[in-house]
């Protein structure tokens, strides 16, 4: 139930208003309470004043006699009978003048009776009358206690008063005075409807009072007689002759008399409740005029703040044009300008935002949308009531269980804000991504009834994020999973490997010589031929298959679930047997090999690192072998990968002069019978490492680049040793040197050379580059413009390995070859077969017919020296003449081979 500020003011006008009264009541009841009882108290404190000035009258009266009589010096004792009959005649005559006077005494300072009342009796001697002895104590007029005399029944008091003559005591006076018209005097006097006073003597017995039978009583109340003895003056409550009371008294100073006032509890306390009566029933009526009042002018007061309370709830998502009255000059006005104020702001930010504002009255079953839906979506959302329901039901179906979960979770109240992303259906039927946010509005019994939010079309980001997992997860040629992709698949597959016991293979696939279709066929052909071998790899086992590029050449295959496999190598190889199928691009067919490393995991590898290092090992270990096949990981391989690492780490921390030695074998001149040259054969003796072969150094030095350098540092060398062997006189022509692809490809190759020559001043002659046909095809056009340079120096260049490679005839025509060297491969292989002698024969002929010189490397065994001279072969080189010896030893080593003798 909603608490409106109507209410909320009319309560707390009526709360104020009844606080007020009762507040304002209960001083006033207090206030007249306490007048009342002040003017009781005013009223009685003036009527025992009054009740005092009669007493003090009544016995000024008496006291006047008495002086009168002192006066008249009527006592001497030496009167005669005569002057006391005098005597007693003239206070019979005063007795009669004053009505009150009953009897009058006079005796002598011994007691002795002078005037007496006239009566039969004797009264003797009065010294020991109380009235006589309290006379003489007080040296005053001396008042007794009320008592009733006796012959007349009247209630009377003795005044009695010591006389003195010249200083002594002559005698004593005693008056009797009737206390009529004093007792009905204060009998008479009423205070209200029940009190009353009483006149009390010294001893608290009632001389005078509204009770007749009480006077010459005492009076019953200690409680009384304390209060007067305490001197306290308040008024008191006590209980008097079973009746409860309020009693007050005043002391007479002259006579020790009381005059105590009484008056019913009862009665007082009537005054108080018609006070409180009347303070009641005013405060009534005032609260119930209040009220009243309090309400119209409440309700003038929030009539405006009503009408823009009302207004302000017809605002919603679809409907911010509404704006409120400021006509009213007050509070409500300003709030409304205001309000009016942020309506046009929030219109403004709504209208120029790309977001739509929705919201759901979930008691109501009843969603709103602003007019930015209709822009997005292409609904209509004027005029039309929409329900949650209508909107989940163009929710695409991947993503409506995930949407209705997160709806019906806020709606239910288990979430305090809401936000997810799907996609709805447009009105033509596409589909767009929105994002929706959305948080409680309002709440009803601690439940959610309202919600709103807004709603963000979000197709283009989803598209750029799209494009950002493409960049970020796939090869953008071949359109497969990249490097990052596979990493993550691969984790996943190892951490499942792991649950469920199985095993799984990752193969490392590198086409073989793929640079070299990239050279001569170009980029285009290389990069359609990396596309079709995708596909061809993609149709494989699709099911359980991974398959992505990681760079240049190289592909990997997650293959999951190889149990079934007996064979995993034969499986591979059957892959890379399709990978032999014939390419047809752009008319041209072409067919290529592949290399292949397997690791089988987790047998030979438990997280994504070493697999993929375990993998390459594997295919480079293929690619060592021959290439064309295809290798199961295993250990061994992990420890030629160590060696090779720890080659490359000795080669990057080279001291070339310490490290690094030159051995030198002879070449010799089978016609003349003497030595021809000499071959520069680089060693190694690492400190780590010990002696490493040049077969397993070199080809590493040449992956590394770091046998630019190296060579480098061989040509100053043997250019240095050249001079100095011809300094010792040793006969050579020449010496060889070799030059990798590498270095030949350096482009500061030439510029070294030629510095290198400068320096050490040798003849260009004295020195020979040997190169394979390797080297040179890797780029054919540089290669030649390198080694003509080379030759217009003056130096001669080998063609080294010829046999094998591609053995190209169109080379030797081609290039600036002065020398050809002939294989260890078929020097070996004379004996085996005819055709091999023949195939010598001919290339050394045909060589001979280009002017060139013939070197047979690899020479070991006489038959082969016979055969090679047979064939006119022009130099040999092997074991059979002398093994390669250091600088130090050619000296030594070129004696000996002056006793050399031809075999014919």
């Amino acid at each position: 139930m909603r608490y409106t500020i109507t209410k909320k003011v009319r309560s707390f006008a009526i709360l104020l208003v009844i606080t007020t009264v009762v507040f304002l009541g209960t001083i006033y009841f207090v206030n007249a309470n306490r007048i009342v009882r002040q003017s009781f108290e005013e009223r009685s404190m003036l009527l025992m004043n009054t009740v005092d000035f009669s007493v003090n009258n009544f016995t000024k009266q008496q006291e006047h006699i008495i002086d009168q009589i002192e006066k008249s010096n009527l006592i001497d004792k030496n009167i005669s009978f005569s002057d006391k009959e005098h005597m007693q005649n003239d206070l019979d005559g005063i007795s009669e003048t004053y009505g009150s006077v009953l009897n009058i005494y006079l005796a002598y300072d011994d007691g002795s009776c002078v005037i007496s009342p006239r009566t039969d009796t004797a009264l003797g001697n009065l010294s020991e009358r109380d009235w006589y002895t309290a006379a003489v104590k007080g040296n005053t007029n001396v008042w007794s206690d009320a008592y009733t005399d006796k012959v007349t029944g009247k209630t009377v008091i003795t005044v009695s008063k010591a006389l003195y003559k010249n200083g002594k005591l002559i005698g004593v006076l005693g008056i009797d005075f009737a206390m009529d018209s004093l007792v009905d005097y204060i009998s008479n006097i009423k205070l209200g409807d029940t009190g009353h006073i009483m006149l009390l003597d010294s001893k608290y017995k009632i001389m005078a009072g509204y009770d007749n039978e009480q006077v010459g009583t005492y009076i019953k109340s200690e409680e009384l007689t304390k209060t007067i003895l305490s001197g306290s003056k308040k008024l008191i409550t006590l209980e008097y002759n079973g009746e409860k009371k309020y009693c007050f008294y005043s002391k007479s100073l002259r006579t020790n008399w009381i005059i105590v006032g009484m008056i019913d509890e009862k009665e007082m306390n009537k005054y108080s409740k018609d006070i409180l009566e009347i303070t009641i029933l005013s405060s009534l009526l005032i609260s119930i005029l209040a009220i009243f009042l309090g309400g119209r002018v409440t309700k003038s007061i929030t009539k405006n703040l009503k009408i823009l309370a009302e207004d302000i709830e017809h605002i919603g998502a679809d409907d911010l044009k509404l704006r409120f009255d400021e006509g009213a000059k007050d509070e409500v006005a300003i709030i409304a300008s205001h309000i009016n104020n942020i309506l046009d702001k929030l219109s403004c930010i709504i209208d120029s935002s790309s977001d739509a504002i929705w919201e759901y009255d979930i008691d109501k079953d009843k969603l709103t949308l602003s007019e930015k839906f209709s822009s997005i979506s292409g609904y209509n959302t004027d005029n039309k009531r929409y329900t949650l329901q209508s909107l989940i039901e163009l929710i695409h179906p991947d993503d409506y269980g995930k949407a209705c979960d997160s709806f019906t979770s806020l709606i239910k109240g288990h979430e305090s804000t809401f936000e997810s992303e799907f996609r709805i259906r447009k009105i033509d039927g596409e589909y767009i991504w929105l994002s929706v946010k959305s948080k409680p509005a309002s709440k009803n019994n601690k439940r959610n009834s309202k919600i709103c939010g807004s709603i963000t079309d979000i197709t283009l980001k989803k598209l750029y994020e799209e494009d950002i997992f493409n960049l970020a997860y796939y090869d953008q040629l071949t359109k497969l999973p990249n490097k990052i992709y596979f990493q993550k698949e691969l984790a996943k597959e190892i951490e499942s490997l792991q649950e469920n016991n199985l095993n799984a293979i990752v193969v490392l696939i590198d086409v073989d010589n793929f640079k070299n279709i990239n050279d001569t066929l170009g980029h285009r052909i290389g990069d359609l031929l990396l596309i079709e071998i995708a596909k061809l790899l993609s149709d494989l086992n699709k099911d359980n298959t991974i398959v992505a590029r990681i760079g240049g050449d190289e592909f990997l295959l997650l293959m999951k679930d190889v149990s079934k496999y007996e064979n995993i190598e034969h499986l591979v190889n059957e892959i890379q047997t399709g990978l032999k199928s014939n390419f047809y691009i752009e008319g041209k067919c072409i067919t290529v090999s592949s290399s292949a490393g397997i690791v089988e995991f987790p047998k030979n590898g438990n997280n994504v690192e070493d697999i993929i290092r375990n993998a390459d090992i594997a295919m480079y270990g293929a690619k060592e072998s021959g290439k064309n096949k295809a290798l199961l990981f295993d250990n061994n391989m992990f420890e030629s990968f160590n060696r090779k690492i720890a080659i490359e780490q000795g080669l990057s921390d080279i001291n070339y002069d310490n490290e690094l030695e030159v051995y030198y074998q002879a070449q010799m001149d089978l016609e003349q019978h003497k030595l021809r040259g000499l071959e520069a054969l680089l060693r190694w003796n690492s400190p780590v490492l010990g002696r490493v072969s040049p077969a397993e150094f070199i080809p590493i030095a040449e992956e590394t680049g770091s046998i630019v350098p190296i060579g480098e540092w061989l040509i100053y060398k043997v250019f240095k040793s050249a001079n100095e062997l011809r300094m010792k006189n040793i006969g050579y022509n020449v010496i060889s040197i070799n030059i990798s692809a590498v270095q030949l490809l350096d482009k500061n190759f030439l510029a070294t050379v030629q510095k290198a020559l400068e320096e050490t001043r040798i003849d260009s002659s004295q020195v020979e580059f040997e190169i394979t046909e390797t080297a040179i095809i890797n780029n054919i056009e540089y290669s030649n413009e390198i080694l003509n340079n080379l030759r217009k120096l003056g130096f001669k260049i080998v063609l080294d390995d010829f046999g094998t490679g591609y053995s190209s005839l169109s080379y030797l025509k081609m290039l600036p070859i002065e020398v050809l060297k002939i294989d260890k491969s078929f020097i070996d292989d004379i004996n085996s077969t005819h055709n091999n002698r023949a195939l010598l024969d001919g290339i050394i002929k045909l060589a001979h017919d280009l002017r060139m010189e013939v070197i047979a490397e690899g020479v070991e065994e006489d038959e082969q020296l016979r055969f090679l001279e047979e064939i006119s072969c022009d130099v040999v080189q092997g074991y059979y003449f002398s093994k390669p010896v250091p600088y130090e030893v050619v000296e030594e080593e070129y004696r000996r081979l002056l006793k050399f003798k031809s075999t014919k």
